[in-house]
């Protein structure tokens, strides 16, 4: 019986930096209509969602746009209902320690303004 080897490998995207610089960038997908402040909608291609993470980085943290690039390179086929709804456990993996936990918390964040935006009817919809 030929015996199957069990080594677990880390996940690609732990992988050196210099094996990034082959990502695709994502630069050339930016919608006119869609506003880069607001969060995707649910659903939102993963291309939309690697442009708000772009954006984010980049206009909320200050980060260089070819980091912030290389971040967003890891969300591949997620829509924007995952990026609302996956958990801080989630974002660690898929970004890393630092840039997970600063997306997991700039989306939070944005998340609770957007509903503090939307009014509230305490009589039932209008007829």
């Amino acid at each position: 019986m030929p015996s199957k080897d069990t080594r677990s490998e880390p996940p690609s995207y732990e992988g050196p930096p210099e094996d990034e610089e082959h990502l695709p960038l994502y630069g050339g997908f930016e919608h006119e209509q869609v506003d880069q402040n607001a969060l995707p909608v649910s659903k939102a291609s993963p291309d939309e969602v690697r442009q708000f993470i772009i954006h984010v980085l980049v206009s909320r943290r200050q980060l260089p746009t070819d980091h912030a690039r290389r971040v967003a390179a890891r969300w591949t086929i997620g829509y924007g209902l995952e990026l609302r709804t996956y958990s801080p456990s989630m974002y660690l993996e898929l970004f890393g320690s630092e840039d997970g936990w600063i997306l997991y918390k700039e989306v939070k964040l944005m998340m609770h303004a957007e509903s503090k935006k939307k009014p509230i009817n305490r009589y039932g919809p209008v007829h």
